[in-house]
């Protein structure tokens, strides 16, 4: 009897959802990004900020941003069948994203708030065809006459904990695979 509540509790945490929310916020005064991981919707649980903002310079350092995007293609080249298993498990509960844009001139803060927008939506949809997304909620505001840019990003995300065991053991069998290859090439030589 016990063994069988064992094994259910095993399957019970393995389909539990795990939500997982990033909130992303770019004001004047502060940049940070937070990440909250919860088993249930609205419980915070387990809480991580992360400042964005470099010593010496901003957020989008040109130099730090080609790296990261270095280390990005690097990973989606070594690990593309992950990856896709990763995209076709992920379920986006709710994306939001909201920005106050001003500038001096009303004309060019409208002008922009219509790039920003198209820009958005643009990304939205490229996301659309890659991951499903529930509820999505844009708001861009124009701030006339002040020289002003806020960002606050929210996604929340669904995944069932067993994927996560999977791509875990998948990362972990493809890391002792290549080190098994070169260990044989190595005795080979």
């Amino acid at each position: 009897m016990s063994i069988f509540i064992i094994v259910l509790c095993i399957i019970g945490i393995i389909i539990w959802p795990l939500y997982i929310k990033f909130n992303l916020v770019i004001h004047s005064t502060s940049q940070q990004l937070s990440i909250d991981i919860t088993p249930v919707k609205n419980l915070k649980t387990y809480r991580r900020n992360i400042p964005l903002k470099p010593k010496n310079y901003g957020l989008f350092y040109i130099q730090i941003f080609r790296e990261y995007m270095n280390r990005i293609k690097a990973i989606e080249s070594s690990h593309s069948d992950i990856i896709y298993y990763v995209k076709s498990k992920l379920k986006i509960e709710n994306l939001s994203i909201e920005i106050d844009l001003g500038l001096d001139d009303a004309a060019e803060a409208a002008l922009y708030c219509g790039m920003v927008i198209t820009i958005i939506d643009f990304i939205y949809y490229n996301f659309l065809s890659q991951f499903v997304i529930k509820m999505y909620n844009r708001k861009v505001h124009p701030v006339f006459n002040r020289n002003i840019i806020d960002v606050d990003i929210n996604c929340i995300m669904r995944v069932r904990t067993g994927y996560i065991i999977i791509v875990a053991s998948k990362v972990l069998g493809s890391k002792i695979a290549k080190a098994v290859k070169h260990i044989c090439q190595i005795n080979i030589q």
